[in-house]
C-alpha cells in the first residue's frame, strides 16, 4: 500500500526481522503506527540518532522493534537503507550511495544503489571539509525536518 499526504509519499518498511509497524516517507521521515494501541499511543515519529565513526562519514541510524523470529528486542538500521529499500532506489549494487554527498540527506531522490568503488568515488567527488577526521564538526546543508 502507498499513501500520499500533502505531496509526501509514504510506504511501509518491509524488512526481514522487523515488526510491520513502520512507514517511511520519500523525504526520509520514519514513523511507527500501532492501530491496536490505546488512543493517543497509535502513531509517532521515530527520531534518528547520529552514528559517528572515526575517520568516516556520519550516518543517521534508528533503533526499531524486532519481531520474534530474530531473537532480538531491537534492530539498529541506517535510515538511508530503509528509504532506499522502500522506494526501490535505482541502480545495482550492495551499497546505498548519497548522490549529493550529504549522508544526512535521506530523501529517496538522493539515494541510488551502487558498487563499493562507485561509493568511494562519490566520496572524492564531494567536499568533505564540513567535518574533521573524527566526524565531530559535521554541519549538514540539509536540514532534517522532524
Amino acid at each position: 500500500m502507498i499513501v500520499y499526504e500533502l505531496g509526501v509519499e509514504w510506504r511501509p518498511v518491509q524488512m526481514e526481522g522487523l515488526r510491520p509497524i513502520y512507514w517511511v516517507s520519500d523525504c526520509g521521515t520514519l514513523v511507527w503506527i500501532a492501530p491496536n494501541a490505546p488512543l493517543g499511543q497509535r502513531f509517532g515519529v521515530k527520531q534518528p540518532r547520529v552514528e559517528r565513526r572515526k575517520g568516516k562519514c556520519p550516518y543517521l541510524k534508528v533503533d526499531l522493534k524486532a519481531d520474534s523470529s530474530t531473537g532480538k528486542r531491537q534492530l539498529t538500521v541506517r535510515l538511508h537503507n530503509l528509504v532506499a529499500a522502500a522506494f526501490g532506489a535505482p541502480g545495482d549494487g550492495p551499497v546505498v550511495r548519497h548522490l549529493n554527498g550529504n549522508s544526512f540527506d535521506t530523501r529517496a531522490s538522493n539515494l541510488r544503489y551502487g558498487s563499493y568503488s562507485e561509493n568511494l568515488a562519490d566520496r572524492y567527488n564531494h567536499t568533505r571539509a564540513d567535518y574533521d577526521d573524527a566526524g565531530e564538526e559535521y554541519h549538514p546543508d540539509f536540514a532534517i525536518g522532524f
